[in-house]
């Protein structure tokens, strides 16, 4: 029996797989292929610039020139295309919730005995109604 191959999703980080760093001088604290593909993972998880340098260890600022660098257009689509996928990636999880709802721990019972039963669901308040 034949396996399938894996086919990323639109919102599947490994579509960044294929990302060839900017070949860059040499330095300790500079842009490193390896501090690239952090730099560009951690985007696509969480869509912040300034938490993809902290994780990466290098400056917003440094990102944004690389980002201006002629000869760095790979990173620049490569960071658009890391944005999009944390956009899709929030967006499914947003409407998620707002079908879904999410579990909400209420208490059941007296001061002195607190049991939390998470069953019921919150809907947030901004469905459309």
């Amino acid at each position: 029996m034949a396996t399938k191959a894996h086919t990323p999703t639109p919102s599947d980080p490994a579509q960044l797989a294929d990302y060839r760093p900017v070949k860059l001088r040499t330095r300790y604290d500079g842009w490193t292929a390896e501090r690239q593909r952090t730099f560009l993972a951690r985007l696509a998880e969480t869509g912040s610039i300034s938490d993809a340098c902290r994780h990466a260890g290098v400056s917003t600022r440094s990102a944004y020139k690389l980002r201006r660098r002629p000869d760095a257009q790979t990173f620049a689509t490569a960071w658009d295309r890391a944005l999009q996928l944390a956009t899709l990636r929030f967006t499914t999880i947003d409407f998620a919730r707002e079908v879904k709802g999410t579990p909400a721990a209420r208490p059941i019972g007296s001061a002195d005995s607190v049991n939390l039963m998470p069953t019921q669901r919150e809907h947030p308040q901004r469905i459309s109604r």
